[in-house]
């Protein structure tokens, strides 16, 4: 992100402010290049896994945060007053996704909304929400065995758009042989 876009720092105007953009899990045994695009929603603490009991898919964690509600809270001066007090994060009928495995879009099978309480003792829930998409296909054989999961989000309710990134190094196996 480009500092003075971010809104506590009251640099730019509120229109042009934004939220950061995030890679999360990031395997760095090789050189990587991340095309990065960031706006108005952050998509926070990304997080993908794979089920391998009776369905492969796989399940992509994400807590959507809107800058125009950030905006909205700018009244509170003190950071911890105004953390225990704000939620800015997006209600389940305002947000949509778009989810991507190694560049190829996948079907979102569901969205689970989950509304769990701040750890803080704080009051105030925050949404977050996990997504459901097919495991790819190579999982149990694949050699690098490293995805990369870029999840789109779209919060209609204030035309915001944002993304992140993680990456997964599943476990896999080849029928009891151990993964190298």
């Amino acid at each position: 992100m480009r500092p003075e876009e971010y809104p506590r720092q009251k640099a730019v105007k509120p229109e042009d402010m934004k939220l950061e953009f995030w890679a999360w899990n990031v395997i760095a045994d090789r050189d990587l290049t991340l095309n990065l695009r960031y706006d108005k929603l952050e998509l926070y603490g990304t997080t993908a896994f794979c089920e391998y009991g009776g369905r492969p898919e796989m399940f992509i964690y994400t807590r959507p945060m809107s800058v125009t509600k950030v905006l909205s809270y700018e009244d509170y001066m003190d950071k911890a007053v105004w953390e225990k007090h704000s939620n800015v994060t997006v209600e389940p009928e305002y947000m949509e996704f778009e989810v991507y495995v190694d560049g190829k879009k996948y079907e979102i099978i569901s969205v689970q909304h989950l509304s769990l309480p701040n750890t803080n003792g704080n009051p105030v829930n925050d949404d977050c929400y996990l997504i459901q998409v097919p495991m790819p296909e190579d999982v149990h054989y694949r050699k690098d065995g490293n995805y990369e999961v870029r999840v789109v989000g779209h919060n209609t309710q204030y035309d915001e758009w944002g993304e992140s990134v993680c990456y997964l190094r599943p476990f896999a196996y080849r029928w009891g042989e151990a993964r190298k």
